[in-house]
């Protein structure tokens, strides 16, 4: 096998154990060359697995229909082309000057993780025969998972029949200059086998010189060498040029939190699809990684303070179709995040934290001390996340926790705030992960967990209302206040400044590429008059006839058109008050789009032409019909 390309990398992997490698090898179903390798109600269960011998029989015969049905029984060195299998993470960072790239292995049917997919991956769905995504165990048992329906079932069987015989050697990285140029081997990694124990997917880095064949790069998996070399389907396409904020990958659009997208909101609304989401959804935002993927959680009983019920996660793709979605062990009630490397952070109000790829699969889950009610997580270029835990005295929130996760999931360190905090952490201009707590003191930390500045603010922030988050300007930071104005802050608390609006209820700021401040009022009152404050140096007034209110903020585009979401907190309403906007520079109202249901949720542009927005029969999505409507037009 191939060994060249490895000079200057590095191949990070964990071996399964010798003494369980060895109880392995002498339990393992073996199969004799050209012969098919299991019949109807063949073999035997692993009794070191110990699956129950009428389990077995079922497995076996089941995968010995899928056999026949598929052609599969004779197959050999074949690479796998399903796309169950191909690598969902590829991703490139800098470090010291060197370009670390990195991914996970993937093939479909390889429950086992040896690099082959045969009769052996059927013990591992006997093994853990009935789990799903609340199983204490999920990390293993999720390599069984086949079918990506986040539980451990027969038809999981279905991928090791039409995968049977796939292999995969090893794995080529490929680059080019450009769309229009051909992928040029940059390096060639050997396959090796991962931890089936652990339920950890092998992990490959490759470091060197940054980027001589870029900026587009991916890898292909590979069977056999020389002439005979086979390929699979490639990876996801990284493109080194293309800017993370192009994509809404977080709460309010970036670690900026600003609102501002770096691609243009639909012209028009032509285009729309709607998708219904089993739960209810409390001022979340969807976001979307950099493959165009959009995750959106939701809880499924009770109120998201009262801790009863579990809730869903769901990826949905730009054209309306759901990926998958898992069942989480509490509701979710905050807006998820989004990497480049591959990374999607989501918390729910029980503590727990996931961190999953964007297949589903499970890198690790995390029970925090405390809760995660309404503070998004940030994640950095290499997978770390920055979350904020709220403290319980009693039945009440007293105080917070901001805390540093790596990307294996352990705890790089805690630190106590002295209030509660339901506003999510962002990156100061030093990238120091910044929080402030409801009563206006600021926190900055940086990566060792040092703290670098610590003071109050003039004015405490507008945080009681949910959604409402600070917003980062160069070396200011916006935000709404209590007492009806608008601050800006320098982070070294040498500076500050404020406006003020005489206006109740405002929410969030947003920026656009001019640096303009654009505010809306918050008020729920039926009054279908809304203040839009654009200010230039001083306060320009809209008073703009939308039919309904604001609660979310607004989404700008890089041209200063603006997305808003309005609603009537009425049972019975209108008919076309419910809706989304696009408002032009000039103020004028290009396109109101009406909805049925309320619109009380921040509009999201996703990608090119693609505006999102959460839709509910209630007022807040804590109950009734919860949706996310997807408009497109250009």
């Amino acid at each position: 096998m191939s060994t060249k390309g490895l000079t200057g990398s590095r191949l990070f992997v964990t071996l399964i154990g010798a003494l369980a490698l060895a109880a392995w090898l002498l339990v393992s179903c073996t199969g004799g060359a050209g012969t098919t390798p299991v019949a109807a109600g063949a073999g035997s269960a692993d009794p070191a697995a110990q699956v129950d011998p009428a389990l077995w029989d079922q497995l076996t015969t089941e995968l010995a229909r899928v056999i026949e049905a598929e052609g599969t029984a004779k197959r050999t060195s074949a690479a796998p082309v399903g796309f169950g299998s191909r690598v969902p993470d590829l991703s490139v960072h800098e470090d010291g000057g060197q370009a670390v790239f990195s991914w996970s292995y993937r093939q479909h049917g390889d429950y086992d993780l040896n690099g082959e997919v045969n009769v052996s991956d059927l013990t591992q769905v006997g093994v853990h025969f009935g789990k799903n995504t609340l199983s204490d165990d999920w990390q293993q048992a999720q390599l069984a998972d086949g079918d990506g329906n986040g539980e451990v079932n027969v038809s999981d069987v279905t991928p090791i029949g039409q995968n049977f015989g796939g292999r995969i050697d090893g794995y080529e990285l490929q680059g080019r200059v450009d769309s229009a140029s051909e992928y040029l081997l940059k390096a060639d990694l050997d396959f090796v086998a991962g931890d089936k124990l652990a339920g950890i997917y092998p992990g490959y880095e490759y470091i060197s010189a940054p980027l001589p064949l870029g900026p587009e790069y991916r890898v292909v998996p590979y069977v056999d060498d020389g002439d005979g070399r086979a390929y699979g389907l490639a990876s996801n396409l990284y493109q080194t040029t293309h800017n993370t904020n192009n994509h809404w990958h977080t709460k309010h659009g970036n670690n900026s939190r600003d609102n501002l997208a770096h691609v243009a909101g639909p012209v028009t609304d032509a285009q729309t699809w709607e998708v219904p989401l089993e739960g209810s959804v409390f001022l979340q935002e969807p976001i979307v990684d950099p493959g165009g993927d959009i995750y959106i959680g939701a809880f499924l009983e009770g109120s998201i303070f009262s801790l009863v019920g579990d809730g869903y996660f769901y990826s949905i793709s730009q054209d309306g179709e759901v990926n998958w979605r898992q069942r989480t062990n509490y509701g979710i009630a905050t807006t998820a995040a989004a990497s480049r490397n591959g990374r999607i952070v989501t918390g729910d109000i029980g503590g727990v934290l996931y961190c999953l790829a964007p297949d589903g699969k499970q890198h690790w889950r995390r029970q925090l001390p405390g809760l995660i009610i309404l503070s998004s997580p940030m994640i950095d270029d290499v997978g770390n996340v920055f979350v904020v835990s709220q403290t319980v005295t009693g039945d009440a929130l007293s105080a917070s926790t901001l805390f540093m996760i790596k990307p294996d999931g352990t705890t790089a360190w805690s630190r106590p705030l002295d209030d509660t905090c339901p506003m999510t952490p962002f990156f100061n201009s030093q990238h120091e992960a910044t929080v402030v707590d409801d009563a206006g003191e600021l926190y900055s930390f940086d990566y060792a967990g040092v703290m670098t500045q610590n003071f109050m603010l003039p004015d405490p922030p507008l945080s009681g209302f949910p959604g409402i988050d600070m917003t980062i300007r160069g070396p200011a930071i916006l935000y709404s206040t209590s007492n009806d104005r608008v601050r800006a802050v320098l982070e070294d608390n040498s500076a500050t400044t404020f406006i003020s609006l005489g206006e109740s209820g405002v929410t969030g700021p947003s920026i656009s590429a001019t640096n303009n401040i654009i505010l809306v009022s918050a008020t729920i009152a039926p009054d279908p008059v809304n203040m839009l404050n654009h200010y230039t140096g001083g306060i320009e007034d809209w008073d703009m006839a939308l039919p309904g209110n604001f609660v979310g903020g607004v989404a700008v585009d890089p041209d200063g058109n603006m997305f808003v979401s309005t609603f009537l907190a009425e049972d019975v309403v209108p008919p076309g008050t419910n809706g989304i906007s696009r408002i032009l520079p000039d103020q004028t109202i290009a396109w109101f789009y009406p909805t049925d249901d309320k619109a009380p949720f921040a509009p999201v542009i996703a990608d090119d032409n693609l505006l999102l927005c959460v839709l509910s029969s209630s007022l807040l999505g804590s109950d009734g019909q919860v949706s996310l409507l997807g408009i497109r037009g250009n």
